[in-house]
């Protein structure tokens, strides 16, 4: 690709390309010699039509039309079998078999071809009408009366001057008595520009000493504020560490003394007796406080902890209660929890525990439904192509760099059986969209008359699968 280019020259490039899109296939650009014909013929070879198979030969004086017509033939076919006795449409017709991919051809220095040779190429332009484009570039006007001139101007100052500054760095003023001359001189001629050469030695020492400066000058600024940086964590550090020592050393002690103070007094105002007692009159207690409160708590608590406590408490609770409290709670107790507890445990302990053991019990029929299945994988974009026979043929409609014209071009043309493939050229990323399978060139031929008339007004060919294979296999 091409980079350094004037806006008025890419405007050209653009202009091209737009007589090609109105069906003007056999293009000539004349200019004189020096004027950036040839580099104008490189940056549209290399940025347009990145969908086209591109053949670009350049013509001298010692090339003759049968090295031209073998240097067009082995770019634009794979391995061909090339007679040179035949013209180039012959030959096109033999090796293409009446199916030829879209191509765009360059010829620079197309002066010193013969003016047999230009009409033959006309004529195949003629021929393929949509398929196959031809850029040519010559000092003169070829005898071909149906082709389309575009003659090339020299730059003015203005762009003479932007050419220059994108290749020279240090140019003198635009009113510098030299540099002016050289500027009339040049006619605007970009292989003179380029030829201009700078011998002021002084002013390149001084620009060199003043970058060396400026470099030392930079190094002194960040070797300073490493240093700054450096002392500052230096200082920190410092400073943290004699806080922690300080808190280390205040608090250490006071808790040490705290604890043995606080064992001391609990040791000294702890009386075992008395404690002795207590634990003796809780049994005495227990039966008084119990009758009044288990008709208020059980009800409430019952059907929640009873699930989980009734196992545990149990076995510890009846050795230990049952001797002391038998006597004393039993004619008191019996008449009146059993008739209030029984009614009411029942019916709440019944829906809990029912919906408990039920998921136990559907696990084992839910299993078989839960297994996940293996997806089946479907092919599609470059594996899908690369899945097809090679004989088959598909319809390829348009290769484009943006996904979301692809997208509109299938909803506008209410397309189905579409398939996508992907390519890299020269560092962009390139997206094919193609229609439908065929087993045969007919059937796919027979199906491109079927598709919507802007379709075939974009390009629209019939195209193999084994040369989409091909373009795939190349960039992987």
């Amino acid at each position: 690709m091409q980079t350094k280019i004037l806006p008025s020259r890419q405007a050209l490039v653009d202009r091209i390309e737009l007589q090609f899109a109105y069906g003007n296939n056999y293009i000539c650009l004349i200019s004189e010699v020096g004027l950036g014909k040839s580099y104008l013929a490189e940056t549209f070879i290399s940025d347009k039509f990145p969908e086209y198979n591109k053949s670009y030969v350049q013509g001298s004086r010692s090339a003759q039309d049968r090295h031209l017509l073998g240097q067009i033939l082995e770019q634009s076919f794979s391995k061909p079998l090339i007679d040179y006795d035949l013209s180039i449409l012959d030959n096109f017709a033999i090796l293409s078999k009446g199916n030829v991919e879209p191509l765009l051809i360059v010829i620079d220095d197309a002066h010193f071809i013969s003016d047999e040779f230009a009409s033959e190429l006309f004529q195949l332009t003629e021929l393929y009408q949509g398929q196959i484009r031809i850029l040519l570039t010559a000092t003169r006007q070829l005898p071909v009366s149906d082709a389309i001139n575009i003659h090339l101007e020299p730059l003015n100052q203005i762009e003479s001057i932007t050419l220059m500054k994108m290749y020279f760095q240090d140019l003198p003023y635009e009113d510098e008595p030299v540099f002016k001359a050289f500027l009339e001189a040049s006619h605007g001629n970009p292989q003179l520009l380029l030829a201009w050469k700078n011998d002021n030695s002084q002013q390149k020492l001084k620009v060199e000493t003043r970058k060396k400066q400026v470099k030392i000058y930079a190094w002194l600024v960040i070797v300073a504020i490493l240093l700054t940086l450096f002392a500052s964590g230096l200082y920190y550090y410092s400073k943290q560490a004699h806080t922690i020592q300080n808190d280390s050393e205040i608090g250490a002690p006071l808790t040490v003394i705290t604890a043995q103070d606080a064992t001391s007094e609990v040791n000294k105002s702890f009386d075992i007796p008395g404690n002795q007692q207590n634990t003796s009159a809780q049994p005495e207690q227990q039966p008084e406080q119990q009758p009044e409160q288990q008709p208020e708590q059980q009800p409430e608590q019952q059907p929640e902890q009873q699930p989980e406590q009734q196992p545990e408490q149990q076995p510890e609770q009846q050795p230990e209660q049952q001797p002391e409290q038998q006597p004393e709670q039993q004619p008191e107790q019996q008449p009146e929890q059993q008739p209030e507890q029984q009614p009411e445990q029942q019916p709440e302990q019944q829906p809990e525990q029912q919906p408990e053991q039920q998921p136990e019990q559907q696990q084992p029929e839910q299993q078989p439904e839960q297994q996940p299945e293996h997806p089946v994988k479907v092919l599609s974009g470059n594996d899908w192509f690369l899945s097809q026979p090679q004989s088959y043929y598909t319809i390829q409609l348009m290769v484009v760099r943006d996904r979301q014209v692809l997208t509109n071009t299938v909803m506008e043309n209410n397309l189905t059986s579409t398939q996508v493939y992907e390519i890299t050229k020269q560092s962009n990323v390139l997206i094919g969209l193609t229609y439908g399978l065929f087993e045969t060139l007919a059937e796919a031929q027979k199906a491109r008359q079927q598709l919507p008339e802007s379709l075939l007004k974009q390009g629209a060919f019939v195209k193999s699968i084994g040369k989409i294979q091909q373009q795939i296999q190349a960039n992987n």
